[in-house]
């Protein structure tokens, strides 16, 4: 896929690593006839989401660059999208304002391809769950939405969202749907059900889903938890990118 420069909102969130590597391949890109569309040659897209319901917050390094600059990856945030050099990199997580490893691991960057790493939990420890991104143009009336199952101990859950048909059904742990196309929506509320007795085990109000936007809705926190901040719940995370 080339990346599209008009699909997303630009994040306010900024760093000076976001900044760096626009800078670094701007001036080697190729533009379609439209100027939707750019390849940017041997990058690919990240962004990384804090789905960690234990840890707090967080820092996340690529090849030991530290990602997040200007603020810590709290519970539930995001970077949005930026530039990494295509191929293996490798993605180091720790605790925000601390040098030790909570958890490294390989990723496999490719070349105008849109992808997604949540930072999960595994028992006490951290893991990676990453994601490709495909998603496509839609008008006005329209947004993108796909369901991901990122609470560990819990069975398998379907999203709903009231008024709209669209399924999303029957997902256990680290699992998802693609995105799929929903009428825009103002104030929607949005259930989390469990998938073999039907039953509402959460939900959100008030969700808006603007046109031509794309969002990740995820099933968050532990179940049983009586923590409030690890409760089992829902969290929409509209992408957004910085370059």
């Amino acid at each position: 896929m080339k990346f599209n420069l008009t699909l997303f909102s630009k994040s306010p969130v900024k760093s000076s690593m976001f900044v760096a590597l626009a800078l670094g391949v701007i001036g080697l890109s190729s533009c379609s006839t439209d100027h939707d569309d750019i390849q940017i040659p041997n990058r690919g897209a990240l962004s990384i989401v804090n789905a960690s319901p234990t840890k707090g917050a967080l820092d996340f390094y690529i090849d030991n660059q530290k990602v997040n600059n200007s603020a810590a990856l709290n519970y539930g945030s995001q970077t949005g999208y930026y530039l990494v050099t295509s191929g293996s990199r490798t993605g180091k997580t720790t605790l925000a304002g601390n040098a030790a490893t909570l958890h490294s691991e390989k990723i496999d960057m490719v070349t105008d391809q849109y992808q997604s790493l949540y930072i999960v939990n595994a028992a006490d420890s951290v893991v990676y769950f990453n994601t490709t991104d495909k998603f496509a143009q839609v008008g006005t009336d329209k947004a993108q939405v796909r369901f991901i199952n990122l609470s560990p101990n819990s069975p398998s859950y379907s999203l709903e969202i009231e008024g709209d048909t669209t399924a999303f059904t029957n997902k256990q742990y680290k699992q998802l749907t693609p995105f799929k196309v929903v009428n825009t929506k103002a104030a929607v509320k949005v259930n989390l059900k469990d998938n073999a007795t039907n039953a509402i085990v959460a939900s959100i109000s008030n969700v808006e889903l603007k046109g031509q936007n794309v969002y990740t809705i995820w099933a968050k926190g532990i179940v049983g938890a009586t923590v409030d901040a690890q409760k089992l719940g829902i969290e929409v995370t509209k992408h957004v990118q910085n370059f």
